[in-house]
C-alpha cells in the first residue's frame, strides 16, 4: 500500500490494541518498519474513544466533558435573553458532540445514560435561565419540548437501519441481518431474525440491539415510501 500510493506509516503514531475474547489472551509484539508499536488499552478512531474492554465509559467521559465545556463556553459569551437564540446555539455547538456517531455507542446501562442526559439537563438550565436548586428541570425540558438524548438515540438508530433495509447506505442488509418468514403482530413489513448474543458488547451493538425494535414498528411506519417520511412517522 504504502509504495503504491508512494506514502509512509509514521511508526511512532501508529498503536496496538488488542481485543481479547480470552481471560488468558497471547500477546504478540508488532513492529512497523523494524521499530516496535506501543501497545495500548484505548485509542481513537473516527472520533470515537475504542477501549480494549469493548465498554463506553472513556468516549462517553470524553464527549461529556467536551460538551460540557462549550455549553460553559456559551454561558460565559452568549448571554442573551432570547431563549430561541439560545436553544439554536445549544442545538447546533453542544448537542451534535453528544450525538456523533451515536448508533455505534448507545449506552445500555442507566449510568451512562444518565451521564449523557446531564449534559441536556444543563442546558435547559442555560436556555431557560433558571439556575436555582429548586427550580425544576423536568419542568424545564417539558416547556421546551426537547425529547431526551435517549429518545434521539434510538430514533437516530431506527433511521439508521431503515437507511439499510432500503439501500440508502452501502452497506449490504443480507450480510448481517435474515429476514423472518414469521408473520408480523405490527402488520405486513419486513422483519428480521432475532441475532443470539452472549455478552453484552454484543448483544448491545447495533444489529442485536436493533432487530427487536424495528421488528415491533408498525408497517405504517417502517414501510414509509422514503426517508423523510419515516422520521416524520417515527417522531
Amino acid at each position: 500500500w504504502e509504495q503504491t500510493w508512494l506514502m509512509k506509516f509514521n511508526p511512532s503514531k501508529c498503536e496496538v490494541m488488542s481485543v481479547p475474547a480470552s481471560r488468558n489472551p497471547i500477546h504478540s509484539e508488532y513492529a512497523l518498519h523494524s521499530q516496535a508499536l506501543q501497545r495500548t488499552t484505548s485509542t481513537k478512531y473516527l472520533g470515537v474513544t475504542i477501549t480494549s474492554d469493548l465498554k463506553w465509559n472513556s468516549h462517553i467521559a470524553n464527549i461529556t466533558s467536551k460538551a460540557n465545556r462549550t455549553l460553559g463556553l456559551l454561558r460565559r459569551n452568549l448571554q442573551v435573553g432570547d431563549t430561541k437564540i439560545k436553544e439554536q446555539a445549544y442545538f447546533t455547538l453542544v448537542r451534535p458532540q453528544v450525538e456523533y456517531c451515536s448508533s455505534v455507542w448507545d449506552p445500555y446501562t442507566n449510568t451512562l445514560k444518565s451521564q449523557v442526559e446531564r449534559t441536556q439537563r444543563r442546558a435547559a438550565r442555560y436556555v431557560c435561565r433558571r439556575y436555582h436548586n429548586t427550580s425544576s428541570v423536568t419542568a424545564m425540558l417539558d416547556e421546551l419540548s426537547w425529547m431526551t438524548l435517549e429518545q434521539r438515540r434510538e430514533n437516530g438508530r431506527l433511521i439508521m437501519l431503515y437507511k439499510i433495509v432500503n439501500n440508502l447506505v452501502a452497506m449490504p442488509v443480507e450480510e448481517f441481518l435474515t429476514i423472518s418468514h414469521r408473520p408480523s403482530r405490527h402488520g405486513s413489513h419486513i422483519t428480521f431474525t432475532h441475532i443470539p448474543a452472549k455478552h453484552d458488547y454484543f448483544k448491545y451493538s447495533f444489529f442485536p440491539r436493533m432487530v427487536p425494535q424495528w421488528n415491533k414498528l408498525s408497517s405504517i411506519i417502517s414501510n414509509a415510501e422514503n426517508l423523510n417520511i419515516f422520521k416524520s412517522k417515527l417522531s
